[in-house]
């Protein structure tokens, strides 16, 4: 009884944490940093289990000790991370995480590349679907999944709106690379826009598969 007791409890505290950091995965994409917090608490249990008589276990005061200690950080861990998930749903939290993201975090890098291949992408597609610029602009900057970025947008579609050419009204936000806004002048002046984004699309494509292969390979020791 006491075995099937503490197999069940392990189960249920095992299943329990994988599927809340899955679920943060899913919603955040987030997921090099939560695969080591993940295997951290599987590791625990199972250093705990094995060499300890189950009969002995429930007595064992060091164990008893240690296990609630190490249950107590895992505890604050898990309300950190459901306290952020609920401030992201605050708009204004959001913008400035949003911004901290894209101009100081680690995974800058990373994001700037992801969001610069989805515009490309987007953009090409909606231009090529004979959607006007002001409304192919619109839509991507709600699609970018980024509300810094997204309000950003809203200067370059006013800009346009004035008259500025594409190239230079992205330019004044920013936030893409100096050579995506080289290629999409080149387009606009050369009347083939949807064919140049068509090809820049491919290239940051493989830039964001080269840059989240580079930075695994460098979280991977610390795992």
């Amino acid at each position: 009884m006491v075995y099937l007791s503490l197999s069940f409890f392990t189960l249920s505290a095992l299943t329990f944490s994988q599927i809340f950091i899955f679920s943060f995965i899913i919603s955040h994409k987030e997921y090099m940093y939560l695969t080591g917090l993940n295997t951290y608490v599987s590791l625990t249990f199972n250093e705990y289990l094995q060499g300890i008589s189950i009969g002995n276990l429930f007595f064992n005061s060091d164990f008893i000790s240690d296990f609630l200690r190490k249950l107590y950080i895992l505890s604050i861990i898990l309300l950190s991370i459901m306290t952020f998930l609920l401030l992201l749903r605050n708009k204004k939290f959001k913008k400035v995480y949003d911004q901290f993201n894209i101009n100081h975090s680690i995974q800058s890098k990373v994001i700037l590349a992801s969001i610069t291949s989805r515009f490309t992408n987007g953009f090409a597609t909606l231009l090529n679907s004979s959607i006007s610029i002001i409304d192919a602009l619109t839509i991507m900057s709600k699609l970018l999944g980024n509300s810094y970025v997204e309000e950003k947008m809203q200067v370059t579609i006013s800009e346009i709106k004035r008259g500025q050419p594409i190239a230079k009204s992205l330019e004044t936000i920013d936030i893409f690379p100096n050579i995506l806004i080289e290629m999409i002048s080149v387009g606009e002046q050369s009347g083939q826009l949807e064919e140049v984004l068509n090809r820049v699309c491919t290239y940051y494509d493989d830039q964001v598969d080269y840059t989240i292969k580079k930075m695994t390979a460098l979280i991977e020791p610390l795992m």
